[in-house]
């Protein structure tokens, strides 16, 4: 209930503000290095003119926690120290930012060639290529009244270093608005830079990713997604017409994706951006968790042909009224029935439901988002309950039966065959999904009732569906023949008794 309420946008600072007090407290103003011990300086002052264009709420947000003097830096007295060995020097101007004034304050991030943050991170631009560069990968060798003069230290990607394709700039995240979900920026927000989780490498299908504690710095380039549109990977499912992936950021700067523990997983091609999001759609503040990592993909999803879809659902609707009406029909004279007019009730109502459900899978995406799906699990748990049901009650029909038994005792055979196996199977199938909700490591392959059709996923249908009727078909086809046998040498005793009694009444 709480969580619905609209918050002015002033009062959520308060709150992150208040909040973030106790942990101020204890935070400590980043320390920049030195290049030089012959630097005769303590510290440095960052000039207005190299500061980020952070709003008066950000700028206020800062305050707080690293307190009023924010761009006041002190050198540590550690000697700075290269892993890669390969620096640049690089001059910041003093007067580099100033020509961007009047550019909005979003593009500022992007467009303003240097800057550092109040965590002491530094925005270069080199050649075109924008970079986040972090207190431990660069020194300060010089500053004067005109410029500060940094040695940066070049990244060696995949060995000592992270490297990531960011989407915004250094104190930006994604906003996507859940209204209009083509409506993707960048939104300014007061929060610490960030540090994604990071994995160990693994090889395998359904490799399992150990997280690892990182004190090297991620590398992040400011890379934007080069086709219009593009696909929005996220972990989580409120982000509306996304697609829905397990995200790994691998030590070795790769980025592996699948869809869910039933699916292999896939090394994102070059073409891509990651960042957080705040989706305005699910709640007014921002939230840091690793559930908001998404990934701009150069993969654009194809338009999907509905012509199938419509054709699917119209058929399996006018299916259903025959089957429906079979039903009726049956019941209606229900008295009159034998135990086959009572079988083919059972296999009508279960043919029914199935076609039912399997058309308002095919029909959710024609009128409404395809998100209703999962909404409606308990008609995917029914199809998948419904398909099974009209299987068995297919391979019942396969029992050899009088045409005027009446057989109570067999009826309630077939219903417990064609209703109970499948209520188990079903019922395992939920508490495996309730089970290992959530577990994105585990080599179980879960049903997924409704998390990409109105019924199984296709990537356990083998395990969930079909292997449970091949295993009955096996059996009812071992019935068939011992049946099949039986029948042979009842006959072929038949014929005996018949030769028999034919030589006996000639002999007479």
């Amino acid at each position: 209930m709480l969580s619905n309420l609209k918050i002015p946008k002033s009062l959520q600072i308060i709150l992150i503000i208040l909040t973030n007090v106790v942990i101020s407290l204890s935070l400590e103003p980043p320390k920049l290095f030195k290049c030089f011990s012959e630097l005769q300086h303590s510290s440095i002052e960052i000039p207005e003119a190299l500061q980020p264009p952070f709003s008066e709420n950000t700028t206020e947000y800062w305050k707080q926690v690293y307190g009023k003097n924010l761009f006041h830096f002190q050198f540590s007295p550690s000697w700075f120290d290269c892993p890669s060995k390969n620096t640049s020097v690089i001059n910041l101007t003093l007067v580099n930012n100033y020509t961007l004034s009047a550019k909005p304050r979003n593009h500022q991030f992007i467009l303003n060639q240097y800057y550092f943050t109040p965590e002491g991170t530094l925005k270069t631009t080199d050649g075109g290529i924008r970079e986040w560069v972090n207190p431990k990968r660069y020194c300060i060798s010089e500053f004067t009244n005109e410029h500060i003069q940094v040695q940066i230290c070049k990244p060696s990607c995949g060995q000592d270093d992270i490297c990531l394709n960011k989407c915004c700039g250094a104190g930006q995240i994604l906003e996507l608005d859940y209204n209009r979900v083509k409506q993707v920026g960048c939104q300014e927000v007061p929060t610490s830079e960030w540090s994604p989780p990071i994995y160990k490498e693994a090889r395998g299908f359904g490799s399992h990713y150990e997280i690892v504690e990182r004190t090297d710095p991620v590398h992040f380039t400011h890379k934007i997604v080069p086709c219009r549109p593009f696909e929005i990977i996220s972990p989580g499912n409120h982000v509306k017409s996304s697609a829905q992936a397990i995200i790994r950021i691998l030590e070795s700067g790769k980025v592996m994706t699948r869809r869910t523990s039933n699916h292999p997983w896939r090394e994102l091609s070059p073409d891509y951006c990651l960042d957080r999001i705040h989706n305005l759609g699910i709640s007014e503040s921002f939230d840091p968790s690793p559930k908001n990592i998404v990934i701009g993909l150069c993969d654009s999803p194809s338009e999907e042909d509905k012509t199938t879809s419509k054709v699917y659902f119209s058929t399996f609707i006018i299916s259903s009224i025959f089957a429906l009406l079979t039903v009726i029909v049956y019941v209606a004279l229900w008295d009159k029935q034998n135990i086959h007019g009572w079988t083919v009730v059972g296999f009508s109502v279960s043919m029914f439901f199935c076609l039912v459900t399997t058309a308002f899978g095919h029909g959710v995406g024609l009128f409404q988002e395809h998100d209703l799906i999962s909404s409606g699990s308990i008609l995917c748990v029914l199809n998948g309950f419904s398909v099974t049901s009209t299987n068995l009650y297919i391979i019942s029909s396969l029992s050899p039966m009088s045409g005027r038994s009446r057989s109570y005792n067999r009826l309630l055979g077939y219903s417990l065959f064609g209703f109970g196996v499948p209520t188990v199977v079903v019922s395992v199938a939920i508490a495996i999904d309730i089970a290992y909700k959530g577990d994105e490591d585990t080599f179980v392959y879960k049903p997924l009732y409704g998390y990409n059709l109105c019924s199984v996923d296709k990537s356990s249908f083998v395990y969930y569906t079909t292997v449970v009727n091949l295993i009955l078909y096996t059996f009812n086809l071992i019935f068939a023949g011992l049946v099949a046998k039986t029948l042979y040498q009842f006959k072929q005793d038949t014929k005996r008794a018949s030769s028999s009694c034919s030589k006996k009444s000639r002999s007479q």
